[in-house]
């Protein structure tokens, strides 16, 4: 057990940051102070969690410089999102009388950024809403690079990629954490401006921001951004989705400049053109019968492929269905590697697709006119794609597919089309948050933890979760 208790050091120091999302809701109170009470309710919970991780924590750093063994970062990074997740759920059993399974569904949503819910936010306090945005917030950086953002000494490089970060900006790990947190910051920012500039309330501006930038998909009013019916919206809504599915560094390209380095990149073109041919399909495959406007069109398209969930249709009940199978092929693709975006991840495809084309080439062409493909990274650089990184990329898309037919089968034995049970859990495993409707308050609960399981494996990658849930049985088996 001693030889453990790194462990539990790390994921104590870890959790705490779990209460930043309700101490921060007590923003709400400008806009409705009577909600003071509620508030108030929440900050002592949140104190009730900061003084136990904080004993925990006193009882065990003895223990923190203790060297990580393997799979100790996959354990800790899986139990520390199940525990933050968990926790968070509190406010929605206590203050929305959501059962257990909603609570622990809505929560997940928002901490994977998903977007899917069950919660009335017509009904819902202001509080409330603004909760659930800010652990879309903190959910879309990730917990470890939110404690890195905080604290001076780094739990570890290990935890950091184990979340799905790739993107370490500046040499020293810490630096780089609250680099990429600034720029987080700083978009949304120029969200709420953006947004209050175009007409809609502070409120909203502030919910929907950070829903954007986080690739979450929450909306403080019931329709989405539909409910505003507004075309500048529509579109400064796509720039902030798309910038929430940018890797982050490709974001200091920008910064700094670099246009044409931004272009070379190779996520940029899968994203480029994924849109795009999508796009034109389902248009010039629209008739007048069942025309889906070009705004609406592009604006899902873009929603989808990044793993937003904001969507500006009433229902895809007049979409054909090869229509939402299309949305549901850019879901599976996502956002960029590093991003707040779910999906297998632009780069996979990106090395997928060119690994594929190679190998046809290899079948049909001599070997000395044969050149090898390259990846363009996010920050410039050029990599030959090698048998490892083809290999790594082909073996997470086969997983990731049949996680994907696995969850599409158990909605599906539920009694609803195939079409719609794809789109379900498309939606869940790549933390997209558009639903077809299957997820609801009536929703079974077998249908919700299966959601769950999906939108923890889209977050935080499937083989990392294998890994922790493996090596935590091993544990508990030595120590009986």
């Amino acid at each position: 057990m001693k030889k453990d208790l790194h462990i539990i050091y790390y994921i104590s120091a870890l959790t705490r940051f779990s209460i930043l999302p309700m101490m921060l809701s007590g923003v709400a109170l400008f806009y409705n102070f009577s909600e003071i009470e509620l508030y108030g309710k929440m900050a002592i919970i949140a104190l009730v969690i900061l003084a136990t991780t904080s004993l925990v924590i006193s009882l065990t750093k003895e223990y923190k410089d203790t060297k990580l063994q393997r799979n100790d970062d996959a354990i800790i990074v899986t139990l520390t999102w199940l525990l933050t997740i968990l926790l968070s759920s509190i406010p929605y059993m206590l203050f929305q009388n959501l059962t257990f399974t909603q609570s622990f569904f809505e929560s997940t949503s928002g901490w994977t950024t998903t977007g899917l819910s069950v919660l009335n936010v017509a009904n819902a306090p202001l509080v409330i809403i603004l909760y659930r945005s800010l652990t879309q917030f903190f959910g879309g950086v990730g917990i470890v690079l939110v404690a890195l953002s905080f604290i001076v000494k780094s739990p570890g490089l290990r935890l950091y990629t184990q979340e799905g970060h790739n993107d370490q900006l500046m040499p020293n790990l810490n630096q780089s954490a609250r680099l990429i947190f600034k720029i987080y910051i700083g978009y949304v920012a120029f969200g709420i401006l953006g947004y209050v500039f175009l007409g809609m309330n502070s409120f909203d501006a502030i919910n929907i921001a950070m829903a954007a930038l986080s690739t979450g998909g929450f909306a403080p009013q019931a329709k989405s951004i539909i409910h505003y019916n507004s075309f500048p919206i529509e579109l400064f809504t796509m720039i902030l989705m798309v910038l929430g599915a940018t890797n982050f560094a490709t974001h200091l390209l920008l910064l700094n400049r670099r246009f044409i380095a931004f272009l070379k990149t190779s996520e940029f073109k899968i994203f480029a053109c994924a849109s795009l041919l999508i796009s034109s399909i389902i248009y010039f495959n629209s008739t007048s019968s069942i025309g889906i406007s070009l705004r609406i069109i592009v604006f899902e398209v873009i929603s989808a492929i990044t793993t937003t969930g904001f969507t500006v249709t009433s229902g895809y009940s007049q979409w054909r269905p090869i229509w939402v199978v299309l949305l549901v092929i850019l879901m599976v693709i996502g956002g960029g590697s590093g991003s707040t975006a779910g999906g297998i991840k632009q780069s996979r495809i990106a090395i997928a697709s060119k690994s594929i084309f190679m190998y046809f080439k290899r079948l049909t062409l001599p070997k000395q006119i044969i050149k090898n493909s390259v990846y363009h990274h996010n920050n410039g650089e050029v990599t030959t794609i090698d048998k490892n990184l083809s290999f790594d990329s082909l073996i997470y898309i086969v997983i990731y597919l049949t996680a994907l037919g696995i969850g599409t089968l158990i909605f599906a034995l539920h009694d609803y089309s195939v079409v719609d049970s794809l789109f379900e859990f498309a939606s869940s495993l790549g933390t997209v948050g558009t639903s077809t409707g299957i997820i609801s308050m009536t929703t079974p609960n077998v249908l919700m933890w299966t959601s769950i399981l999906g939108m923890l494996f889209g977050r935080l990658e499937i083989m990392v979760i294998v890994a922790g849930t493996v090596s935590i049985i091993k544990r508990f088996q030595e120590l009986r």
